[in-house]
């Protein structure tokens, strides 16, 4: 099989590269930065900017693909998103149509916007909040509106927050120092759910996608959602700490929040008491139903690996 990844040398592309060449298959890997490992026979480097590539480089990467996983995207720089993630989609699909049997696209559950409480499934309204959010999900229709209508079968995957070794979203880690400080606190009753899932599991089931001929026209959620109590106590295990019982009523919590305002670097924001009194998950009953797809790696042993690498760095 050959098949081309966009974003091939960040996070989840890097992942997802390794998970396609352990399959057999030819991979053409494009990224803005400079290659991971050397070229060979079952992996071309391409380098380029999908916002400023011409149309003949873009064809030069896409010729003899099967399959296109389109991962490129930035979540740190708002002043490019709605070039990369809209603006160069669609530059990319008009070279990939007809061209290309199918498209993977490598979403977000932030194209809901911010849900307080319930279950989100693929059917829950979209409301995206955000700059990023927002232009994921124009990305999203672009490519599912010209699946619709010409020849691509295009399939969407959305994950929760993806954790991992390289990730570069350092709030998880800040989550795992307080922990292991004695400093984390539980907010509100319990409850409160937590929605991660980890990067190898996201490699694994973009490739089931790029595979399975049903999934074709879907868009599917992926996460490990669960209580954050079972999410702490696995930190606590991966620490080797006993686990904390402290717990703050989410009024208080707010209160310190408006006060620390003022002081740099204080820990406890509005947007982490918001993270940490969370009610809602999301459900991967699609995939699972569909697809046959269960997430290997629960937080446990997620977990573990996280805190392994962290004291490796």
């Amino acid at each position: 099989m050959r098949c081309a990844v966009t974003g091939a040398n960040g996070f989840i592309g890097t992942v997802l590269t390794g998970a396609l060449r352990d399959r057999g298959w030819t991979v053409r890997a494009l990224s803005r930065r400079p290659p991971s490992a050397p070229s060979d026979h079952d992996l071309i480097w391409y380098r380029g900017d999908l916002r400023t590539m011409s149309g003949d480089a873009l064809r030069t990467f896409l010729q003899d693909v099967d399959i296109l996983f389109h991962c490129a995207g930035v979540i740190d720089d708002e002043t490019v998103m709605e070039e990369l993630h809209v603006g160069a989609t669609a530059r990319l699909l008009e070279v990939a149509s007809g061209r290309i049997r199918r498209w993977v696209q490598l979403s977000s559950c932030g194209v809901y916007g911010p849900v307080r409480k319930g279950v989100v499934t693929e059917e829950s309204p979209l409301r995206p909040e955000g700059v990023y959010e927002e232009t994921k999900l124009r990305s999203e229709q672009i490519v599912t509106e010209a699946a619709a209508t010409g020849p691509l079968s295009a399939v969407v995957l959305r994950p929760a927050n993806v954790y991992g070794d390289g990730m570069p979203n350092s709030s998880l880690r800040s989550w795992v120092r307080s922990v292991e400080r004695g400093l984390f606190s539980y907010v509100g009753p319990p409850g409160a759910m937590t929605s991660y899932v980890h990067v190898d599991d996201v490699a694994e089931a973009l490739c089931l996608l790029a595979e399975a001929d049903e999934a074709g026209g879907r868009a599917y959620n992926l996460s490990c959602s669960c209580p954050i109590e079972e999410f702490v106590e696995a930190m606590c295990a991966g620490l080797g700490r006993g686990a904390l019982r402290f717990r703050m009523p989410e009024f208080a919590a707010r209160m310190l929040a408006s006060a620390g305002r003022m002081i740099p670097g204080f820990p406890l924001t509005h947007s982490r008491v918001d993270a940490l009194t969370v009610r809602a998950c999301y459900s991967s009953a699609r995939i699972r139903d569909e697809l046959g797809f269960e997430p290997r790696i629960d937080p446990r042993k997620g977990l573990d690996h996280l805190i392994r690498s962290m004291k490796n760095e």
